[in-house]
């Protein structure tokens, strides 16, 4: 298979296909990932913005124990847990647990970097709700100086759930897209490399002597440029063969009429023509020629003398011998 430059061809570029949309696919997922979770945490920050300026009040005046009913109150309108801490970490309100029953968040990571930062945010396992959950905190300001803090928190087990949704629809999608291509691809190699194939084919009929086959031309690229030269080639030594056929033809007819006994020979001193008068001369049948050295047909050292000298000189030799 790999020997095929057409399976080498598609094979290249179903590996980069698969690899780019691989890539594309691994990066959107991220992407929608990494968006939507911003766009949550966004949500989150805007809500507990809110939240710190209701509880505001509760905590400038005093009114500590009724920041858990405000809590209550709050989360009832919101689908997030909102809880309410003071300074020192102590949870003062909480829209789903009893504050005393809490411990102190005050190590908590979104706490701190609310306190340090002005916001802060988390993602991670919840062991009170079972399921992974988004922390965003901010400070609530009295007079200035920091009073609280703000936390809303919401399982992401929905999200996750959408998110699972959204990232089978880009993997099926990218998939399909990967499919296409690679069926385009394998179509691509097909129809470059077939007329390569037929030249292949064509080349070994000609080398058979069939100069009669034709390649059709589908293409004006470079493979049909090579087409359309392969079938002048094949005409132009059509017409060379059939001449040269009609030549040698001539010259045998010649040859046959003539009343001199005539042999011909190639550079390794082997009989390729002989007329009647030289197989009558030589008392040989045309098989006993043909194919056979000068030496072993004539059987005379002073005629192949002058043949072996001809050839080295390349020029006309002439010499008298007898013969039996």
């Amino acid at each position: 298979m790999f020997r095929s430059i057409r399976w080498r061809i598609a094979i290249t570029f179903v590996v980069l296909i698969l690899v780019c949309m691989g890539g594309l696919s691994a990066y959107l997922l991220h992407f929608v990932k990494g968006n939507y979770l911003d766009n949550l945490r966004i949500q989150l920050t805007g809500q507990a913005q809110l939240v710190g300026d209701a509880s505001e009040p509760y905590l400038d005046g005093g009114q500590v124990e009724s920041i858990d009913v405000l809590a209550g109150r709050l989360g009832n309108k919101t689908s997030a847990r909102i809880t309410i801490i003071d300074t020192d970490g102590v949870v003062l309100g909480d829209s789903e647990k009893d504050p005393l029953t809490m411990e102190n968040h005050g190590n908590r990571p979104e706490v701190i970097e609310a306190l340090s930062r002005g916001v802060g945010s988390s993602i991670r396992y919840s062991t009170t709700l079972g399921c992974d959950m988004m922390y965003v905190a901010v400070p609530i300001m009295a007079d200035g100086e920091i009073a609280g803090i703000a936390r809303l928190s919401l399982p992401l087990a929905e999200i996750n759930e959408s998110l699972g949704h959204i990232n089978r629809m880009i993997v099926g999608g990218t998939g399909i897209a990967a499919l296409v291509a690679i069926l385009l691809a394998l179509q691509i190699s097909r129809s470059t490399t077939e007329p390569l194939k037929k030249l292949t084919q064509m080349s070994r009929g000609m080398a058979r002597g069939d100069f009669d086959q034709k390649i059709q031309i589908t293409s004006r690229d470079e493979v049909g440029e090579l087409a359309g030269a392969f079938n002048l080639m094949a005409a132009r030594l059509k017409e060379m063969v059939t001449v040269l056929t009609s030549e040698r033809d001539k010259m045998a007819t010649i040859l046959s009429t003539m009343g001199d006994g005539i042999l011909v020979v190639d550079n390794g001193s082997r009989v390729t023509m002989v007329n009647r008068a030289a197989k009558k001369l030589f008392k040989l049948s045309e098989n006993e020629a043909l194919g056979h050295t000068f030496i072993e047909v004539v059987r005379d050292h002073e005629m192949d003398g002058i043949l072996q000298e001809c050839l080295k000189t390349r020029e006309q030799q002439t010499g008298v011998a007898e013969t039996e």
